[in-house]
């Protein structure tokens, strides 16, 4: 399966904590027998705005490219904007990992800084599937949390918690 990974955070030379959970994930995938390609952005700083179109532009051109049988992007916003971008562009289907702030961010400045390329609703409303490692997004009603009251209600049915560990795979 070709698989694009698009997400806002990446190790890099500058910056190796940067994102560096998602690096065995990735290992796993191509371990498993994906093809993984990976858009990101791989450094702290610099313009919000900037950065987050240049990750979309990026997502978009290489979906075109490799015309991947998924997207996956990891965190809501920015990444999930990007990446249902270049979902639609080649009519893959979108699973957008949500880990929490990114939630908590519907609220916020970060959505008011995407919305120009993809509305929260509309993301909400296109993705396939979300993935969560939080039960307080897995399970909104013992939380206060925006998802509870995000857009698209529909949305939260298609929400798998995924526990997330940081030990080796179990044998199989």
């Amino acid at each position: 399966m070709r698989i694009l990974l698009v997400t806002q955070m990446w190790p890099s030379g500058a910056d190796p904590d940067f994102g560096a959970f998602l690096v065995p994930q990735v290992d796993e995938l191509r371990a498993l027998g994906h093809e993984v390609d990976v858009v990101a952005i791989d450094r702290r700083g610099g313009s919000a705005g900037v950065k987050y179109t240049r990750l979309g532009l990026r997502a978009l051109r290489r979906a075109r490219k490799i015309r991947p049988d998924v997207v996956i992007a990891h965190m809501l916003f920015p990444a999930g904007a990007a990446a249902l971008v270049a979902a639609q562009s080649v009519k893959a289907p979108l699973v957008v990992v949500c880990h929490g702030q990114d939630v908590e961010n519907l609220d916020g400045m970060q959505v008011r800084t995407v919305s120009a390329l993809v509305s929260a609703p509309t993301l909400m409303a296109s993705v396939s599937q979300f993935v969560t490692v939080s039960v307080l997004i897995a399970c909104p009603a013992q939380t206060r949390s925006s998802w509870a009251r995000a857009p698209a209600p529909a949305s939260r049915s298609r929400t798998v918690l995924m526990p997330y560990s940081s030990t080796k795979r179990p044998a199989r």
